[in-house]
């Protein structure tokens, strides 16, 4: 299960402490991508790096203030979660065909 469904599933429940614990786990998933542009800086453009540390900063404020009680940004972290992953899914390089048995042979 992905994260934006996890937390999902927590709001649904009902439950402070499930909800608490799919934030705490959404706020750590965006401090590896924090960690990761801090540490790695220039494998990203400049624009992107610093549009996804916003949007980390922008998280983890969020995520924050949800732990404390504030259920309805539960919402719009999953909306952000969402959206990020279908970004990134749209963005895959496309897979590398195999190469049939016949190609192979006549490539020998």
């Amino acid at each position: 299960m992905n994260m934006a469904a996890k937390m999902k599933a927590a709001l649904a429940s009902g439950e402070s402490s499930e909800i608490c614990e799919s934030v705490q786990n959404d706020y750590r998933l965006w401090l590896v991508f924090f960690s990761d542009i801090e540490r790695n800086p220039d494998r990203l453009p400049a624009d992107l790096r610093n549009n996804i540390i916003r949007l980390c900063h922008f998280v983890f404020s969020k995520a924050v203030e949800a732990m404390f009680g504030n259920c309805s940004l539960v919402t719009t972290m999953i909306e952000i979660n969402r959206l990020l992953a279908n970004g990134l899914r749209s963005q895959a390089p496309a897979p590398v065909p195999a190469l049939s048995d016949a190609a192979v042979a006549t490539e020998a």
